[in-house]
């Protein structure tokens, strides 16, 4: 009988055939190139179909087809041999079966608990202290707050405006900006649905790209300081590290939806209800914050996804709200030079940076800040990034960096740090 019909008589592919050959389970004879798979082969694969049906392993069942392969079961100790590893199983599978009942009761008070619980709705303001930082970010000149709502020390509602005109509206605690474009992602990364698009390889790799940043922030002095993170409905970095980093940090979260903003807020305020936290809505890195206030910029792909819909380098914009001692820190993914990767991104997107998604973009986008300190460093590679990243190419490597820059003016001297 030839291999393939021997496969289909047992309902496996080849591929498992050959396993089989190669462990020894099977013992086959041979014409020329191909197998022969005889009676023999057909008795011991009925034999071994019928143990893994047992939940025998094929490293058991090896050593039980090897002594009847010897002895036949033919004499009274070889079937007493059988049956004493057939009890042994029996009592193996049933205490499996207790510790399976224990995991399902546990299980079940999971479900009633995890169901008891309430989710905190958001219902904070923003917070009073971020009044200092809100300017015009075409003026540059503090904003007015106007028919504000203000409870204790946070404002709920109200309408921040210039005299040049532009206008911000404060709606239940989330800014909305000016100019907001239509969100270009029609989801974000707390839909079950997407998570399941981001494979676990490449969020592992963010995970040890975000613990860098953590790493670095965790070495400065944060009191008073300002933390923003843009383009939150892609990937957001800081959350999970907002009570360790203390409460006397001030952080900025940014994204184009305000349906994100509003889930975003909720999960902040349910895990670290102390934090000052401002919440923003906005799609164009125009934001209404005090020049040279930002002190660390956190990239978790914001820079990535800006590439693909913007020409202009994320940098020049974000320039004057930093400051001579203003931090970096990003995760940024790359392709390989030549990649077909990107070569599909400049087909799919209508207008994206002739650098998008390769190592250049991140060096150039630097370049326009004058940094003077770059450090980065090569997280890990997948070939399966997953399918949220439609202009990815079957095979080809997806790159990480974790990375930071430490930003210093045009003009001052270069000082080495420890």
């Amino acid at each position: 009988m030839k291999i393939g019909a021997f496969a289909k008589q047992f309902d496996v592919s080849i591929d498992t055939v050959r396993y089989y050959i190669d462990l020894g389970l099977l013992v086959p004879g041979k014409q020329k190139t191909q197998y022969e798979m005889n009676q023999t082969c057909v008795e011991d694969m009925t034999f071994i179909t019928e143990l893994k049906k047992l939940h025998f392993s094929l490293q058991e069942i090896h050593k039980i087809l090897s002594y009847k392969r010897i002895t036949h079961f033919r004499e009274e100790n070889d079937i007493h041999y059988f049956v004493n590893l057939l009890t042994e199983k029996k009592a193996k599978l049933a205490e499996e079966l207790n510790q399976i009942a224990q995991t399902i009761q546990r299980i079940d008070q999971l479900i009633e608990e995890t169901s008891k619980s309430q989710v905190q709705e958001a219902g904070k303001g923003m917070p009073l202290t971020f009044m200092s930082y809100l300017y015009c970010p075409s003026c540059r000149v503090p904003l007015k707050m106007t028919a504000a709502s203000i409870q204790q020390t946070s404002v709920h509602d109200g309408v921040l405006v210039c005299p040049c005109g532009y206008q911000a509206e404060l709606f239940e605690g989330i800014l909305i900006t000016d100019n907001v474009t239509t969100s270009p992602y029609h989801s974000c990364i707390y839909d079950e649905e997407i998570i399941k698009e981001w494979s676990p390889n490449l969020i592992s790799l963010t995970e040890k790209s975000c613990l860098s940043m953590y790493k670095e922030l965790s070495r400065h002095e944060l009191k008073q300081k300002l933390i923003v993170e843009t383009n939150v409905d892609i990937f957001v970095s800081m959350t999970k590290y907002l009570p360790l980093l203390g409460e006397e940090v001030n952080y900025v979260f940014c994204g184009h939806s305000l349906e994100m903003m509003k889930r975003l807020k909720k999960r902040v305020e349910y895990s670290c209800p102390n934090a000052t936290v401002l919440y923003i809505v906005n799609s164009d890195l125009q934001l209404p914050l005090r020049p040279q206030s930002i002190d660390y910029f956190v990239d978790s792909f914001s820079f990535n996804q800006f590439s693909l819909l913007n020409k202009r380098l994320p940098c020049e914009i974000l320039a004057p709200y930093l400051h001579g001692d203003s931090r970096i820190l990003g995760t940024y993914m790359f392709f390989a030079p030549a990649s077909k990767s990107l070569k599909k991104i400049k087909e799919m997107y209508p207008d994206p940076h002739p650098k998008a998604y390769a190592l250049g973009y991140l060096e150039e986008n630097m370049d326009g800040l004058d940094a003077k300190r770059f450090q980065k460093e090569h997280v890990g590679q997948t070939d399966n990034p997953g399918s949220y990243f439609i202009y990815h190419v079957e095979q080809e490597m997806a790159h990480l960096y974790a990375y930071q820059y430490a930003y210093k003016e045009r003009g001052e001297a270069i000082q080495s740090k420890p």
